[in-house]
């Protein structure tokens, strides 16, 4: 997402290794509140539900 390029950009000198996406379970009321977070946000999230 947006914080890791913040971090690459801002001068700190941090390295991200990796990125893991921590997703409860979905549902009817947060399932297109997630995909707009994955398509819109740049969020790590799984592309099938």
């Amino acid at each position: 997402p947006k914080k890791t390029d913040a971090f690459i950009y801002s001068g700190f000198d941090v390295e991200v290794v990796d990125q893991v996406p921590i997703v409860g379970p979905v549902n009817e009321f947060n399932a297109k509140y997630l995909a707009t977070k994955r398509d819109k946000m740049g969020h790590k999230l799984p592309n099938d539900f």
